[in-house]
């Protein structure tokens, strides 16, 4: 579960780089290389950036039961790399739990 200052670190920080052009969040891939790697190579996931993270339409799932499987900080990160999604990125807007985590991983 995120707690307060990770919410701010995910999306503060990333806003940061992106303004100081020092990551690029339109190429896939490039926020979290852990999502893509093992995916198939016409995979609708390889197309995911970071930009769609933050936009909420990334084609994740808004909610996923993790809490029943997932019982370490480890398994729960690998569940959301290796999450399908449920619509193609760029299309339609849903809050994504685990998109959310994705980008705390990464940032916190």
């Amino acid at each position: 579960m995120c707690q307060p200052d990770q919410v701010v670190a995910t999306t503060a920080a990333p806003c940061c780089c992106i303004s100081a052009a020092c990551w690029n969040w339109t190429r896939p891939g490039e926020f979290l290389p852990g999502f893509v790697v093992g995916r198939a190579p016409g995979s609708k996931a390889r197309l995911v950036t970071l930009r769609h993270l933050l936009a909420h339409n990334s084609g994740l799932p808004g909610y996923v039961e993790f809490f029943q499987t997932a019982t370490t900080s480890s398994a729960l990160l690998r569940a959301c790399l290796e999450l399908p999604l449920a619509a193609d990125p760029g299309v339609g807007a849903e809050y994504s739990d685990p998109g959310f985590m994705l980008l705390a991983r990464r940032w916190t």
